[in-house]
This record gives C-alpha cells, structure tokens and sequence, in this order.
C-alpha cells in the first residue's frame, strides 16, 4: 500500500491502479467485516497491518506462525516479502548478516526455544503460535557482549548448517545448541529441563 515509500491514498488508489480497486470493490464487504476496520478505524480496503517498505525487502529471519519445533529461516538478501508472519531484522544494516546468524542460532537453540513456546499461545499436538510481541519480550544474549572468539564460531557454524544437509546438520546444530546453552549459563539441568541430550 505504498507508493515511492509514501501511504497510498485512497483516490490515488482508484485511478493510478484501476485494477486493484476493482478487486477491492469486487470484495468490499469481507474487508469491511475486519475486526481492525471496525475497531481501529482502518480503511476497509488498507492493509490491517502493513510493512514498512524499508523493512520488507531487507535480509532478515522469518517463521511461520505456529511451530512445533524451531523453524527460523534466514532470508539473507530479503528476497522475500513477508505479511503475516512474524519477522527479525538488525537495528544496524552495518552489521546485518552476522548479527542476524548470530540471533538465528540463539533462537533456533533448544534453550531459546524452550522459553518461547512456554510464552506462546499453545495449541493441540504441541503447536506453539509465534507472535511478534512474544518474540520482542525473549531474552537473547547481547552479541556486543560475546567472545568474538565464541561470536565467529557461531557464525561459521550457521554458515556450516546453512549449506549443510542430511545427518551432518544433527552435529552442527547439536554444537550451536551447546555454545548457546554456555551463552545462557545453563546448568546440567536445565539443560536437560530444555530437551537438550546429555553428551557427558
């Protein structure tokens, strides 16, 4: 809904996109039903809730909405426009991509994910359903704060799993779960508590 970074209007809409409009207008009464347009006062054919242009098509981690298990992806060079699921980019664009493998091998972690699905809304057979205030409330370790010693391996090893495929990648990940878990000063327990295997 935005044209050279700018809100569409609604009379910019109907003639520069003709088109649009009609499919709009052809569906008005479904979009007027909304919960947004009818508490928020949305405009019955705007978005609910829009990305900003400058943060749709930049590298950043997405998920699908409900998981059973971690499932975040890194979209490296924001190929992907993403609407609905929740997504994680850097503050910084200096430091983008080894801040964001850094922030995917934390939340990927069984440690990370551990605590998000006991803050999710839960569903049956063990769904948990991501949302973007959930995911802004977990604690993650500060990367500025990280060996950078600890912060390269990780980055290697995401780039390791990243390529890697079939058994290797159970090796690779069961690694970053461990430097992670060390991250988080997790005891034998807790590390047991969050489905970590026991490799002593």
């Amino acid at each position: 809904p935005y044209l050279d970074g700018r809100p569409l209007e609604e009379d910019v809409l109907r003639t520069k996109f003709p088109r649009t409009w009609n499919y709009l207008v052809t569906h008005r009464s479904r979009l007027e039903a909304r919960k947004t347009v009818k508490t928020k006062g949305v405009a019955w054919w705007r978005p609910a809730w829009p990305r900003e242009p400058q943060n749709l098509l930049r590298p950043k981690i997405i998920t699908p909405h409900l998981v059973i298990s971690p499932r975040f992806a890194l979209d490296a060079v924001g190929r992907l426009a993403v609407s609905h699921s929740p997504i994680v980019f850097a503050k910084s664009q200096d430091v983008e991509q080894d801040h964001l493998k850094f922030i995917l091998a934390v939340l990927n972690s069984s440690a990370c994910f551990w605590y998000i699905s006991q803050h999710s809304h839960s569903y049956q057979r063990g769904y948990s359903r991501l949302e973007a205030k959930t995911l802004g409330s977990t604690r993650i370790p500060n990367p500025l704060r990280v060996d950078p010693v600890v912060l390269r391996r990780l980055v290697r090893l995401i780039d390791e799993r990243l390529e890697a495929a079939g058994v290797k990648t159970f090796s690779i990940e069961s690694e970053i779960d461990e430097i992670v878990a060390d991250l988080y000063a997790l005891t034998a327990a807790e590390r047991r508590l969050v489905g970590m295997k026991d490799n002593t």
